[in-house]
C-alpha cells in the first residue's frame, strides 16, 4: 500500500510531467503558427505585388 509521501510524489511527478507535455505542445504550436505566418506573408506579398503590377498596367492604358 502506498504511504502519503508516495502517493504525493507520485502525484507531483505526474504534474511534471503534464507541465512538461505542455510545454512541448506550445513549442509545437508556436512552431506551426510560425511557418502559417511565414505562409501568409509569402502570400500577401504576392498578391500586393500582383496588385501593384495591375494597378502600373491600368495606369499606362489610361495615361497613355
Amino acid at each position: 500500500m502506498a504511504t502519503d509521501t508516495q502517493t504525493d510524489n507520485l502525484a507531483d511527478r505526474g504534474s511534471r510531467l503534464e507541465g512538461a507535455y505542455e510545454h512541448l505542445a506550445t513549442k509545437a504550436d508556436w512552431a506551426e503558427l510560425k511557418a502559417d505566418m511565414m505562409r501568409w506573408t509569402a502570400a500577401l506579398a504576392l498578391v500586393v505585388i500582383g496588385a501593384v503590377g495591375a494597378i502600373e498596367v491600368l495606369f499606362r492604358l489610361l495615361g497613355g
